[in-house]
């Protein structure tokens, strides 16, 4: 279960940084569908949740790897972060000098 949740974190921490972290043997859909197989055959879920650790370790073993070469080529990643925090450090001097102004003016009124 630890590692199926790690495999989403990757992906969404991959996408918040631009990049893409999609593909790996055991995604969500192919997680279901193997735990409810298990599920159907009691004998063999010992089996089938050994098999779903192994491969779920690989997928995100996998995009592990993937995501690192892609930030290792892409140091644009860190240039859009930067415009980001910019952008919002704006937005919020913009924000902040209108509300000060706003001030001003109730005070005198």
């Amino acid at each position: 279960m630890g590692v199926s949740m790690l495999i989403s974190y990757e992906r969404a921490k991959a996408e918040s940084l631009g990049l893409n972290a999609k593909g790996g043997l055991m995604e969500r859909a192919e997680r279901i569908i193997v735990l409810c197989v298990g599920l159907l055959f009691e004998s063999l879920i010992v089996w089938i949740m050994v098999a779903m650790l192994v491969l779920v370790t690989m997928t995100a073993l996998q995009r592990f790897v993937k995501v690192w070469r892609q930030a290792a080529v892409a140091p644009i990643v860190a240039e859009r972060i930067e415009v980001r925090r910019s952008r919002r450090a704006s937005r919020r001097a913009r924000r902040d000098d209108y509300r000060a102004r706003f001030a001003r003016r109730k005070r005198l009124s």
